[in-house]
């Protein structure tokens, strides 16, 4: 039977080795009844038994179990919940899709595309990105700056991490806001009717976090409990020499590639303060872009993301990273991993950039 075959391997491979299955296999052949008799006397110990008794009562004590219903006359007039609605038939062309997609500017440099179409159940996708820094005021900043996105949904001025959990279940909404050194992010997927109150919140969430001491406390630790785990990973060694190669940016530049030693270092070293101040000094609208695709009212949408964030202003200005292309010679480099079984290979290939290609 190839599907118990399949199944038994499974099985002892989770054990160790599917190779197992055939010393298995066997054992059993070779084994006597001299040795099950061994087995026995060495395992089955008196000192080692659970004894059982049972004692009849007079009056045995029973469960009424009740009559098996008739099925027939359970669902005769049986009628099933309200029905989701089952959204449209959808050209994915680009034509199609542009043809569907308004374009605007709710401040200056605020951009919103949306793309309104009936779907299942009457969903709603949205995603925010908001770009801040540049080059020079980002120097110095990077491990704050991933502290401070990090901290955005443990708390705001007006719901704790568990509020905002609890708010998002009742909306039966899925919202995530996150940051980094360069910018922030948020994603929603809720229904067309709870759509304003996600949005309100999510926003909330990245205008007003309150950053407890509490929860940076635990964010550190499990933050620094991740990077001692990667100093012994090959995978992450491989990765982060190659990284460091390819871009050569010195420590200070946000581009900086970190081994997990260093930003062990950095993360004992950044306190609660300095992620506040990196927030106050970068945090913002000035520069974003908004996409929502779904079943939702265009106006009403506009209107709710202009009061949101068209106030929202960055303190610093924006000017986007560039990469930069580093004619370097081909290397070829083991690192000793003796702790690890497994191997890794990592190789990339980078080719200059001509013009806007």
């Amino acid at each position: 039977d190839s599907g118990r075959a399949a199944i038994g391997l499974s099985e002892w491979a989770a054990e160790g080795d599917w190779r197992l299955a055939f010393l298995f296999r066997d054992r059993i052949k070779a084994v006597t009844a001299d040795d099950v008799l061994r087995v026995a006397k060495e395992y089955l110990k008196a000192a080692n038994r659970t004894v059982g008794e049972f004692i009849p009562t007079k009056v045995a004590e029973r469960a009424e179990v009740p009559a098996t219903p008739d099925i027939s006359a359970m669902l005769k007039d049986y009628k099933g919940g309200e029905a989701l609605s089952a959204g449209e038939a959808f050209d994915p062309s680009p034509a199609a899709i542009e043809a569907r997609t308004t374009r605007a500017l709710i401040a200056p440099g605020i951009k919103v595309v949306l793309v309104p179409k009936k779907t299942r159940g009457g969903t709603v996708q949205v995603v925010m990105s908001f770009h801040f820094g540049d080059v020079k005021s980002l120097q110095g900043r990077g491990t704050a700056a991933e502290f401070a996105g990090q901290m955005l949904m443990r708390g705001t001025a007006k719901h704790t991490r568990q509020q905002i959990q609890d708010d998002s279940d009742r909306l039966k909404a899925q919202i995530g806001v996150f940051g980094g050194a360069t910018g922030a992010q948020a994603s929603i997927e809720v229904t067309r009717e709870n759509l304003a109150p996600a949005l309100a919140l999510a926003a909330e969430i990245l205008k007003e976090p309150s950053f407890p001491p509490t929860e940076f406390d635990v964010l550190r630790q499990e933050t620094l409990a991740g990077l001692e785990e990667q100093k012994s990973d090959p995978q992450q060694k491989a990765s982060v020499r190659l990284e460091k190669y390819l871009s050569p940016w010195p420590k200070s530049d946000p581009r900086y590639v970190e081994s997990p030693d260093e930003s062990i270092e950095l993360t004992k070293a950044t306190a609660l303060d300095a992620v506040k101040k990196t927030y106050a000094d970068f945090y913002g609208a000035s520069v974003a872009e908004i996409a929502i695709v779904g079943d939702f009212d265009k106006a009403e949408v506009l209107a709710q993301l202009t009061k949101l964030f068209s106030g929202w202003k960055s303190p610093k200005p924006y000017a986007r990273l560039v990469d930069v292309y580093n004619d370097l010679p081909a290397i070829r480099e083991l690192i000793d991993a003796p702790d690890k079984e497994s191997a890794v290979c990592s190789a990339a290939l980078r080719l200059p950039l001509k013009g806007d290609d």
